[in-house]
């Protein structure tokens, strides 16, 4: 276990940090990341690492080096500038978390600059039109809420409880190390594009990120007049994603360019990256936002997409004394769905004030949802997501980079068949998906559509399969089931 290190400490380490400790770590990644694509899909991982294969990289001169290792360090010791830790715990993945100020947060500092009154706490959750439990899907196993990560009085191996004292925000501490993993630092802050049709979706090479991308859920019906919030339960898998990256079950919010392309989206769920987390392979709740088409309308010529938070700082304000972390593994989602037993989860919903703030709640039931924090508007603004969202998406994502053979499971790794026997308590879902269509309009179920990554262009049968329905039993309402085994690139 690594020694605990105070975030004055940290900061100091930072501010003494040279090139030289990085470099090797920094130009392993580069060289994996930028192999040209047809030299890496004939490489092994072996070959990967051979000096001859850095004649056929593109892009990787000894002078990025030093430059990324600035950006890096710039960004974190930006990052915590004006943050003073009032406690610090250790999460399940091995990273800190530093319990700050509600103002001394990097995202809300950011937001008074532009001119964004921070919110003093969130409204309320949404209320709910409920059908009468008459019918439908009767018969299901035990779907068990988990309990809030930093409500359960746990400590970590330091003897630290794992929450945040009153009047504070836990946020993960971001390291040089981990930056330095990922090679280029704008790809701390990437995610690619999410499906714009409602399937099928053509299985397309790389993303705007350089990953190859693949997704199966359910869409909600179009409406007039967009939407301004969802509600979902998400069942949680602890699934690795290797030969993939990432294994997630998440809702995308998007808003659409007049001009097409791609949308901007606010997306949160839960993940699992071992990469992203310290080689911790349990699933972890996220949040990431992209107000500008995944960097491809971004007004300062750089992406302002990211997990949480992006490159300028901008982001995610957490509200204080919250019961999630977000983007971190504090206390862990340990408590897992099981292949013919229980299937735990946790609810989410996100809700557009009449300020245009998105706004993020979670809990065990849809009773006690309580506010985690939020995007604020001017992201957004003045069009897009700032008004309302034209598209609201359920179901998976996993995804993966040459040289790897496939993008690897999604969800639990098994597929929905039919509606006779969909594999409720062994496949991936998200149920009770209730839409809001007018602030302070209750949520209700909606008709969905679902749509998978389509592979039959090379001949094989689609790997991520998805299955919506809706029911009026009141304890299951619009739900889909997704996911499989493993895909190819």
């Amino acid at each position: 276990m690594a020694d605990f290190v105070s975030l004055n400490e940290f900061v100091d380490r930072v501010g003494a940090a040279q090139p030289g400790q990085f470099v090797d770590a920094i130009r392993a990644a580069l060289r994996a990341a930028d192999l040209p694509p047809i030299v890496a899909s004939k490489l092994s991982k072996v070959d990967r690492g051979i000096t001859a294969i850095e004649e056929a990289v593109q892009g990787i001169k000894s002078g990025e080096f030093e430059p990324e290792f600035a950006r890096m360090k710039a960004f974190i010791l930006k990052r915590y500038e004006k943050a003073r830790s009032r406690h610090t715990f250790l999460d399940a993945g091995g990273n800190f978390v530093d319990c700050i100020g509600y103002e001394e947060q990097q995202t809300a500092i950011s937001a008074r600059a532009a001119g964004h009154a921070l919110l003093a706490g969130p409204p309320p959750a949404a209320g709910f039109v409920e059908p009468p439990p008459t019918s439908g899907r009767s018969s299901f196993l035990d779907v068990v809420p988990v309990e809030p990560p930093l409500s359960r009085g746990e400590t970590d191996p330091f003897g630290n409880v794992v929450a945040a004292p009153g009047g504070t925000v836990p946020v993960r501490r971001v390291t040089l190390a981990q930056l330095a993993r990922l090679g280029r630092f704008s790809r701390f802050f990437e995610k690619a594009a999410a499906p714009l049709v409602a399937a099928p979706e053509p299985a397309l090479g790389p993303g705007v990120d350089g990953f190859v991308h693949r997704h199966a859920g359910a869409q909600a019906e179009t409406v007039s007049g967009g939407y301004v919030g969802c509600t979902t339960y998400l069942n949680l898998w602890g699934r690795d994603p290797a030969p993939g990256t990432m294994n997630l079950s998440q809702c995308w919010i998007m808003g659409l360019s007049p001009a097409g392309g791609y949308p901007d989206t606010v997306e949160s769920g839960w993940m699992v990256q071992p990469g992203m987390y310290g080689g911790m392979k349990l699933p972890v709740l996220f949040v990431y936002f992209n107000p500008d088409g995944y960097g491809t309308r971004s007004p300062r010529g750089a992406s302002r997409s990211g997990y949480g938070v992006n490159q300028f700082g901008e982001g995610f304000i957490t509200f204080p004394d919250p019961e999630y972390v977000v983007n971190a593994a504090a206390g862990g989602f340990d408590s897992l769905s099981t292949p013919g037993g229980p299937q735990k989860g946790f609810y989410t919903q996100w809700q557009r004030d009449d300020k245009g703030n998105w706004i993020l709640y979670c809990g065990p039931a849809k009773t006690a949802l309580k506010g985690v924090g939020y995007f604020p508007a001017h992201l957004y603004a003045p069009t897009f997501l700032a008004n309302s969202a034209e598209v609201l998406q359920f179901g998976g994502e996993v995804a993966a980079q040459a040289p790897e053979p496939g993008t690897g499971p999604m969800g639990s790794g098994v597929a929905p068949s039919d509606p006779a026997a969909d594999g409720f308590g062994t496949v991936a879902f998200q149920k009770e998906i209730s839409v809001q269509t007018a602030i302070g309009k209750p949520m209700s179920y909606t008709t969905l559509i679902q749509f998978e990554t389509n592979f039959s262009d090379r001949g094989i049968a689609d790997p991520y399969r998805s299955l919506a329905g809706s029911s009026t039993n009141s304890a299951w309402g619009s739900y889909v089931f997704f996911g499989g085994p493993d895909g190819p690139l």
